[in-house]
């Protein structure tokens, strides 16, 4: 058998917290509240895969194709181009909610699925990964898993992340991460029951003002791997900022006393 690859992400914040990477072959939850900077995270992690070459499958609930487009192009990303490249690909499932009149689609929407239609959003998800020859590389992600609950119980939306961990992380070597708003308690206690399933957990948190950095005017986060299967990880929250549309690391050192 053969062993499975580590991947880095080439994001300041995760070469901090994660500093060997992760096995590709991993599902990955990034949790936190609206407005803790879960899309940020994603969509710099999906510019450093497009960078090196591996493909993105995009599947998007809480945004039009249009709006992502315009998101990806504030961090520098031209999906335009990533696509005629064959490295990006999106699954829009957020326009099954337009009635009537719909927006003419980019060229990088492979495809629609309607989050109320289960088996269909699996079927959906492999046939891409498959017509594009997408095994042993690349990144498939699904923002965010909170439709799902939306529309289904929580046990049938348990079973949907066995049956894509088992068929995109697992069979098919494909690394797979989800967003998840834990804005309630209804999609807290889901985090915690879907935890022994999932091989990571990335947890965000806004801070509101840190004792260190009073005298600075400097939005703060943080963010703590909760849990990541087979790798070393850095244990506990660790500050970030961001700047330049990038997340970065926050040290502070204490003022020693004379």
């Amino acid at each position: 058998m053969s062993t499975i690859s580590r991947i880095e992400f080439d994001v300041d914040i995760f070469k901090y917290i994660l500093p060997a990477g992760i096995l590709r072959n991993s599902f990955i939850i990034i949790a936190g509240r609206g407005g803790t900077g879960k899309s940020l995270l994603i969509n710099s992690i999906v510019k450093s895969f497009i960078e090196k070459g591996e493909p993105v499958v995009y599947v998007d609930y809480d945004d039009d194709p249009g709006s992502i487009l315009s998101y990806f192009e504030a961090i520098g990303l031209n999906l335009d181009e990533a696509w005629s490249k064959g490295l990006f690909y999106l699954i829009d499932g957020f326009s099954f909610m337009i009635k009537g009149f719909k927006p003419q689609k980019p060229s990088f929407v492979v495809d629609e699925d309607d989050p109320r239609e289960l088996d269909s959003t699996i079927s959906k998800i492999i046939k891409v990964l498959d017509e594009k020859n997408i095994r042993n590389r690349g990144l498939l992600v699904i923002d965010s898993f909170n439709i799902y609950l939306n529309y289904h119980e929580a046990s049938r939306v348990l079973e949907l992340v066995w049956i894509l961990r088992a068929n995109t992380s697992k069979a098919r070597g494909v690394l797979t991460i989800t967003t998840l708003h834990t804005d309630t308690e209804y999609y807290k206690d889901f985090l915690d029951g879907v935890e022994h399933v999932v091989d990571g957990i990335i947890l965000t948190e806004n801070i509101e003002q840190h004792p260190f950095l009073q005298e600075y005017s400097i939005p703060l986060r943080q963010i703590m791997v909760k849990k990541m299967k087979g790798v070393p990880h850095r244990t506990g929250w660790t500050l970030y900022t961001i700047y330049d549309s990038k997340p970065l690391p926050v040290r502070i050192k204490k003022e020693e006393s004379s």
